[in-house]
């Protein structure tokens, strides 16, 4: 917190000093004077007096602006960055969110099959900054495990639920502005979570598989720090077969017997398969329908799988009034799959973020 500055007017009256002159002066006059000259002394006076009051009120006005503006900027790195919404601001350049620095490449998938998600590829370093390592400790079983999670504000964090539920502070972390997956790292980098907010309904069958962290101290935003943009209602509905982008460091195999993680940061193309697709609706068998904030991406042999949970499902927007310049904007959190896509071309299940846009929104207002 800045400390405040204190005003000194140094060029302004001073009545005490005015009341003595005017004193020491009307003593020497001529009596017939000396009516005239208090009324001047006296209206000097006022006019000093008025002068001062103004001069007062212009440095607490300069004073207040300024402390607004210092609040303002403080606020606005604690609040959502995202466009068209109650916490969105223009996407104007600069961007506020979703434009990382160093730009994601892709390769062409029909002739690459490298290191992967699955069926991905190494993701250029450090271009989805909004990515973060997030490890937690289960407090029943005392062993470890690591998911992904996107940053919303410096202290606000969105993951899957399954995640962090058993996890307590202070053994979660999460880790900021990597690329490489080993936990190896620098202290600056490490974040202890202080608080954690799993939504209240949720559930073993992964209804409602969200969750907000915050962090004991705000991250500081930079080329490989940045938060990502939020979908809500009033965002284009996604369309089928619309491609997505999914990213974490989670298994790059998806054999039971064989599971293979990644060195790098991973990144693999989807589509959005919409609910009324029954590769979508019948996921978990006819008699099981899906949960209204759940929904699927996928293409067969591409996906997601242990490790890459609570991580974004992305989606990229054109700038407002631009040709070139776009935005990516989180459509979903990573929740379930099937089987990594080894033995099946089922596509995998997200949280939707335009379904639980109020309660991340509520939820980070209220998020300490």
């Amino acid at each position: 917190m800045q400390q405040q500055q204190s005003y000194t007017v140094e060029h302004g009256f001073n009545p005490s000093s005015i009341q003595r002159n005017m004193n020491s002066t009307s003593i020497q006059e001529p009596q017939q004077n000396h009516k005239k000259l208090a009324r001047a002394m006296t209206l000097l006076l006022i006019i000093a007096l008025l002068l001062v009051i103004a001069l007062a009120i212009s440095v607490t006005v300069l004073f207040t602006i300024g402390l607004q503006a210092t609040q303002s900027s403080k606020n606005s790195n604690t609040t959502f960055s995202t466009p068209n919404n109650l916490f969105r601001s223009s996407l104007s350049e600069p961007c506020t969110c979703g434009c990382p620095s160093i730009e994601p490449t892709f390769n062409d998938e029909k002739k690459v099959i490298a290191a992967r998600i699955i069926n991905g590829q190494t993701a250029r370093a450090h271009s989805w900054p909004w990515q973060l390592f997030l490890v937690v400790q289960d407090s029943s079983t005392d062993l470890w495990h690591t998911c992904g999670a996107t940053m919303l504000t410096q202290r606000h964090f969105l993951t899957a639920a399954h995640c962090v539920h058993g996890g307590l502070p202070p053994n979660i972390f999460l880790l900021s502005g990597r690329h490489a997956r080993m936990i190896n790292t620098s202290m600056a980098d490490i974040h202890i979570v202080k608080n954690v907010y799993i939504h209240e309904g949720f559930n073993i069958f992964g209804h409602n598989d969200l969750a907000i962290v915050t962090s004991e101290e705000p991250l500081r935003f930079d080329s490989y720090v940045s938060p990502i943009c939020l979908d809500s209602p009033n965002s284009p509905l996604l369309q089928p077969d619309e491609e997505l982008v999914v990213i974490g460091w989670g298994a790059i195999h998806g054999e039971p017997e064989n599971l293979r993680f990644p060195d790098s940061l991973q990144q693999v193309k989807v589509a959005y398969v919409p609910t009324s697709n029954p590769n979508c609706s019948k996921i978990f068998g006819s008699n099981v329908a899906l949960h209204p904030g759940q929904m699927c991406a996928g293409i067969p042999g591409h996906n997601a799988c242990r490790g890459d949970s609570g991580g974004p499902l992305m989606r990229r927007k054109r700038l407002v009034n631009t040709e070139t310049n776009y935005y990516w904007e989180q459509v979903g959190v990573a929740s379930l799959s099937k089987d990594c896509g080894w033995n099946s071309t089922w596509p995998d299940i997200y949280t939707s973020v335009s379904y639980y846009h109020d309660w991340i929104v509520a939820t980070v207002k209220r998020a300490i």
